[in-house]
């Protein structure tokens, strides 16, 4: 058998990442290692299990991802419905890369945090508290309706991550045929109705 291609560290986790994007929990470490063009053991000496390598992609996901460094940007601006719009399907995509591999990896491992994932608090936590922020900003412009923030944030992301959840688990496309842009208008219209 001939020599192993080199590939890095990071371009073996955004191949991972890419894969878990495109096939959720069918995901192998097979598909990983062919994409990578390295054989499967070669992945494991690298990575001594398959919740070893979910949980190194997790961590080079980008803590802070743009969707969330752009929320300041939005407050106040046009409506609040487009803003949330926009929002909610730049989540959806940053959904769907952090899901799978954090669900695959702690799967089965007895874990039951992120603690040594990444610094700080985990993804989900980083998540409700941004939108926490924004949506007490536009409470403070008198926008939407005051109220308690957090659980607006909450309201906001539980149904995007449960679609993108469907998604994943492939179940939705034949039973549920709705698309991410029909799905998010009607969530933000409901949702806004609640608190304008």
């Amino acid at each position: 058998m001939g020599r192993q291609p080199i590939i890095s560290r990071e371009q073996l986790l955004q191949i991972t990442r890419a894969v878990f994007q495109e096939h959720g929990f069918r995901s192998t470490t097979a598909e990983i290692a062919k994409r990578a063009g390295i054989s499967e053991g070669a992945l494991f000496k690298r990575f001594k299990t398959k919740q070893e390598l979910l949980k190194a992609a997790i961590s080079h996901i980008d803590q802070n991802p743009p969707w969330i460094l752009g929320l300041a940007g939005r407050i106040g601006q046009t409506s609040v419905e487009g803003e949330l719009e926009g929002v909610a399907l730049e989540f959806m995509q940053f959904a769907r890369i952090l899901m799978p591999c954090v669900l695959m990896a702690h799967t089965g491992s007895g874990d039951r945090g992120h603690r040594d994932v990444a610094d700080g608090p985990p993804p989900p936590v980083r998540i409700i508290k941004a939108m926490t922020v924004y949506f007490e900003a536009e409470m403070r412009l008198g926008r939407i309706r005051v109220g308690d923030a957090e659980i607006v944030a909450r309201c906001f992301i539980g149904p995007i991550m449960h679609f993108v959840m469907l998604e994943l688990m492939h179940q939705s496309f034949e039973y549920l045929p709705l698309s991410a842009e029909g799905f998010v208008r009607g969530h933000i219209q409901i949702l806004l109705r609640g608190i304008l």
